[in-house]
Order: structure tokens, then sequence, then C-alpha cells
């Protein structure tokens, strides 16, 4: 876990600077030039899109396939609230996912919402934020069903997309801010992985709440 965190610290680049020394110097006398102030220039913040990017590539993720693009929308969130929380909380997700499919275990269990539940694996995510399957008035609907439909690698299927109706809820709300991932879960099929297809906000995935 605490490699883990240090991923996503990295990833936000939230590893602090070190500290200025002060100039113990006397007073300077009266008349004399003070020398120009030290300034640090300011460290560029990275958008959401590049943080999960780089801590995707410096996390172990045999059991995970992000699917080109699938992190690109995230950058919708720089403007939530919770921007700054946002990222390791989708990174605890990802890891989460990551252990399912890992996990020798697991093929004791449904789905990952079952074992989230029943597995006590550490990693697991809330099984009440987990949603397997779209409701009805969703998954009959080609307006909500095709925004859903996702890349993915051509080993999972051969036109490089897939319906993706199973999500986790980042966060709790139906905000067009409240972030969400979208997988296919394989971990039981011919890749042994999960797939993600999407990371952002609610807003680019509609549900019969939000049709527009």
């Amino acid at each position: 876990m605490e490699r883990l965190m240090n991923a996503i610290r990295a990833a936000l680049g939230l590893r602090r600077p070190p500290p200025l020394v002060p100039l113990l110097a006397p007073p300077l006398p009266a008349g004399a030039v003070a020398t120009p102030e030290l300034r640090l220039p300011r460290r560029r913040v990275p958008t959401l899109s590049e943080a999960l990017h780089a801590f995707v590539q410096a996390v172990p993720l045999e059991g995970i396939a992000i699917a080109p693009g699938a992190l690109k929308e995230a950058d919708y969130l720089d403007s939530a609230p919770e921007a700054a929380a946002i990222v390791p909380k989708i990174g605890r997700a990802i890891v989460a996912l990551n252990a399912y499919a890992l996990d020798p275990g697991r093929r004791r269990h449904v789905d990952f919402a079952y074992w989230c539940k029943n597995s006590g694996h550490p990693l697991a995510w809330y099984a009440n934020q987990v949603v397997i399957s779209e409701g009805v008035k969703v998954s009959d609907d080609w307006r909500f069903l095709s925004d859903r439909v996702r890349k993915v690698m051509p080993e999972l299927d051969l036109s490089g997309r897939a319906v993706m109706e199973s999500h986790i809820r980042i966060s709790t709300g139906h905000s067009g801010h409240s972030p969400r991932l979208y997988f296919y879960d394989d971990a039981a099929g011919e890749t042994g992985q999960v797939h993600i297809g999407f990371i952002g906000g609610h807003a680019h995935i509609r549900t019969w709440r939000h049709a527009a």
C-alpha cells in the first residue's frame, strides 16, 4: 500500500521541494542595496489525465488493460471542487480491479462487486459503489448505450470496441463532475484482464435521468 501511495504522490507531483535556507547574514548597512528576492519557479500542475497516465506507468498492473483515449475525458474533472482528491481515488479503484483480476481465488466469486463484498481482500473497493449492469431504461435505449461503447484491444474484440455497462462510482452523486470508471470484465476470459474504457465525469455518460 505504501508503494501505491508513493506512486500516486509522484503522479500528482506532490513531492515536496527542498526548503529554502534563509540567509544568516547581519542586517544591511544604511543605504546598501538589497540583493534581488529569490523566487522559485512555479511548478506546472499536471492535468488529471496526465497524472493518471503517470500513475498507470508507475504501478504494475498486469491484470488491467487501459484502452487508448480512456483517460482523455478525465480532464473535465479538473474543475471539480474535489479535483485534488480524485486521482488517488481513481488510482485505488484501478488497483482494486487489478487485484481482482490477479486474485487466485477470484473464480469463487460471481463478479467484481461480489468479490469486493465477500473476498476480504485488503485492496477491494466498496461493493455498494460498483454497478455491474445498467438498468433496463439505459440498456434498452441506444442513446444511452452508445456512450458505453468503448475502445478495447483487438484481443478482446476484433471490432476494437465493446459495450461497457459495468462501472465504479469513484464519488457518489449524479452531478456532471461525479467521476465514473467504466470497465469490461474479461478476467476469466481469453485475455485474463479487466479492460478499462472510460474514466471521467458523469456528464459524458448519459443516463435516463440526464438524457440531454
